[in-house]
């Protein structure tokens, strides 16, 4: 490392700045950086799909499959009219609560227990909960499959999802110490009913006149049989009332009619009696005289009325077609069949209105109906002349038909005052037997109506699809629930994805090191290889030389490589730190340490490690003194130096653990015996504890030419190293450089960003 006060050419020029402060960065969110993680996280994601996927086919396996059939019935809005007169029983108003009541009557237990009952019980065993035998965790996983399929359908459920889990309806204890025997048919038709209508849907089919019936059952046959006679009830119960309404009323008016031909007879009789009495005594009826008199009365006064309208009519329609013409009269003229004329005209001339505004002149549809507007006012035209002709005639019949009348009203008159006073007797009981004889006869007609129409009475409804036996169960819908659990499951692994790379933050890539810490990545080092079972060799000697001989030796080779041309006086002291414990700092200097060695120079390896003596009992060191010693002014320098040559290089090591050693040092102590140990050897390995862990490392980290910064790939937090950076730059200490250890070389390539040219495998051990 470069001290600020260290003013050697080798110092001066690999100064680096220090970090900079990236608290800004550190609240931003990559988003290509965060595709790139949950791809390579994508076996979470399939995974997760996989075994919610997996859970749910083996729950929908367990359950119990059924088949569903559905049936339609139509309300139907149109009427035949055999007899014109009014029904007994009228038909329904088809408007949308008439609807919905009708299928609240499909949907009544009344219905639905006529159709049990025509099904019969003994093909009904599935419906019988007692009989069934469904353990309460299936009945709960039925239940919870059928909420999650209505949800699905988007379709509201029925219930809740926590009722829908809720334990199963279980057989009252009453019922159950009851003997079956006291249980009377029509209670066990009841009970069905209650369990029948679970499985059973009766819903409108949008704003239509069309009711579905759809329902559920273990057995195909008995599903379509089910949905059928409930249809098949449905009809018969409409014709049923009708019919019976209609009997009803037909038995009141025969009663009634045959009360009343008694009484007619009756007052016919007193009537004819009395009238003849009365005949033989006066010579004639007097009532019957004045009754044609008045009505021949009345026949003159109309005829002369007649004739004079029809004179008027005439001489105006006359005097106004000589003046105007025939089209003049419309106005005046009272025909039948003009006022129909003139509405079909005024009803052509809307539609040539309307066609107007759709189509041009020469359409086909205005041409049309510009021809029939002409025929219909050739028409009305020749009606009007018609009519003209008509009342000509009409005049000269009233002036006939008065002349006629005036001469029989005289003859009346005459024979009126020769017959004397009449009884009023008479007419009381004229009157009685007119009144009794038109009450039975609007009866005797209401009565053979009303027959008529029990005769054709029809339902309000028909069957328009029947159900037939489904050949493939309907529920549980596997593909449908086994699509919703894996794509629920992608769901949850790639929220679980989210919240890893976003709650943990790791160097991935060498660039993202070097953007981070402003530093350069001096080497990319690959994972440490492990001691085989069979080494018999000490561990980390054995783990050194398998190392330096692999694809980790090659990081390290290249991390030498670069320390060597880095300037033209190269550091002789290297200081290897990290942030954190188990970052590899003590595998990469053994290794460098004996990379050195191989090129012939001179090297001797300082174990800092006051805390974890691991070094010592892997290479069994001992010695009458330590590095530990020598700061502590107990020992020499020289008697610390240890020569194994197992290794190849000196050793000065720390034999027992020696916390807060920074205490004891006087200032420059350590920095007095790394430079002692420059004037004996070429280059000076120096193995420092985390930064962030002790003081020591601070101390340590003055002591040297360079330091050497080591940080893991995907497992050292980013805010540990910017704090441990951070210490450093405290101290007037910047790292010479980074190097990024434990590097998995099969996944390195996923975390590579932009254009950065990432070492290759051969140059970098990755």
């Amino acid at each position: 490392m470069v001290t600020q006060d260290n003013t050697s050419k080798f110092r001066a020029s690999f100064r680096v700045s220090p970090p900079p402060n990236n608290g800004d960065d550190a609240d931003t969110i990559d988003i290509f950086e965060i595709f790139r993680n949950v791809w390579r996280r994508k076996w979470l994601v399939i995974g997760c799909a996989g075994v919610f996927g997996g859970l749910v086919a083996i729950g929908v396996s367990l359950v119990t499959p059924r088949y569903s059939a559905t049936a339609k019935v139509m309300l139907n809005p149109r009427e035949t009219r055999v007899v014109t007169s009014q029904e007994v029983v009228s038909d329904l108003d088809l408007s949308n609560p008439v609807i919905e009541s009708e299928v609240a009557l499909i949907q009544s237990s009344v219905l639905l227990e006529k159709a049990l009952r025509e099904i019969g019980r003994e093909n009904l065993v599935e419906f019988e909960p007692q009989q069934t035998g469904q353990p309460r965790w299936s009945a709960r996983l039925d239940h919870a499959i059928q909420w999650t399929t209505r949800f699905l359908e988007g379709n509201a459920p029925s219930a809740p999802i926590e009722e829908a889990l809720e334990d199963p309806e279980e057989p009252m204890e009453d019922a159950a110490e009851t003997p079956s025997a006291i249980e009377t048919q029509d209670d066990t038709y009841r009970r069905l009913v209650g369990h029948v209508r679970q499985f059973v849907n009766v819903n409108q089919q949008g704003g239509s006149y069309v009711i579905s019936i759809s329902a559920q059952a273990e057995n195909s046959h008995l599903v379509a049989a089910l949905v059928n006679t409930i249809a098949d009830q449905y009809i018969v119960s409409q014709l049923e009332e009708r019919i019976e309404g209609t009997r009803r009323a037909n038995k009141w008016l025969e009663t009634r009619v045959n009360d009343l031909r008694e009484q007619v007879a009756v007052a016919e009789g007193a009537l004819e009696t009395y009238r003849a009495n009365k005949v033989v005594a006066d010579g004639g009826s007097i009532d019957t005289a004045l009754q044609q008199l008045a009505a021949m009365s009345s026949q003159l006064v109309s005829a002369r009325a007649d004739k004079a309208a029809a004179q008027a009519r005439y001489t105006q329609i006359r005097d106004l077609v000589a003046a105007e013409g025939v089209a003049a009269a419309n106005e005046v003229l009272n025909s039948q069949l003009y006022t129909t004329l003139r509405e079909d005209l005024a009803l052509l001339m809307r539609e040539r209105a309307e066609y107007s505004t759709r189509y041009r002149p020469n359409h086909p549809q205005m041409l049309r109906i510009n021809a029939e507007i002409a025929r219909a006012e050739e028409d009305l035209n020749d009606e009007v002349s018609k009519i003209i002709k008509g009342l000509e005639q009409e005049v000269q019949v009233a002036e006939v038909r008065e002349q006629s009348i005036a001469a029989d009203v005289l003859a009346l008159e005459e024979r009126v005052s020769t017959i004397s006073r009449t009884s009023t007797e008479l007419l009381d009981l004229e009157r009685e037997s007119n009144a009794l004889r038109s009450v039975f006869e609007n009866m005797l007609s209401r009565l053979k109506e009303t027959r008529a129409h029990e005769a054709l009475a029809q339902a309000e409804a028909k069957v328009i699809e029947s159900a037939v036996p489904p050949n493939t169960p309907s529920y549980p819908r596997s593909k449908l629930l086994v699509s919703a659990a894996t794509v629920a499951g992608a769901g949850l692994g790639l929220g679980l994805v989210l919240v890893l790379e976003l709650s943990f933050k790791a160097f991935r890539s060498p660039r993202q090191l070097a953007r981070d810490t402003a530093l350069p990545v001096l080497a990319v080092l690959s994972g440490f290889p492990r001691r085989r079972w069979r080494d018999k060799t000490p561990t980390t000697l054995a783990q050194v030389r398998e190392a330096a001989n692999g694809d980790y030796g090659e990081g390290v080779r290249q991390l030498r490589t670069t320390l060597m041309f880095l300037s033209s006086e190269p550091p002789r002291s290297i200081v290897l730190s990290s942030s954190l414990p188990g970052e590899g700092k003590t595998h990469a200097a053994l290794t460098l340490a004996h990379m050195n060695m191989i090129m012939g120079k001179r090297v001797v390896f300082v174990d800092c490690d006051f805390t974890h003596v691991r070094l010592s009992k892997a290479f069994c060191w001992t010695g009458s003194a330590d590095l530990a010693s020598v700061l502590r002014g107990d020992a020499q320098l020289k008697d610390a130096i240890i020569s194994d040559p197992s290794v190849g290089f000196d050793v000065v090591p720390t034999l027992g653990q020696a916390a807060h050693i920074s205490d004891l040092l006087p200032p420059g102590r350590f920095r007095a015996i790394v430079e002692e140990l420059q004037k004996s050897y070429d280059q000076v390995v120096i193995n420092a504890p985390p930064i962030l862990s002790t003081a020591d490392a601070r101390v340590i980290a003055r002591s040297a030419d360079a330091l050497i910064y080591l940080v893991r790939w995907d497992s050292t937090p980013t805010n540990s190293v910017r704090q441990g950076l951070a210490l450093l730059a405290e101290l007037g200490v910047t790292p010479l450089g980074t190097v990024m250890t434990g590097v998995d070389t099969k996944r390195l390539a996923e975390f590579r960003e932009g254009s950065h040219s990432i070492p290759k495998k051969k140059a970098f051990a990755t």
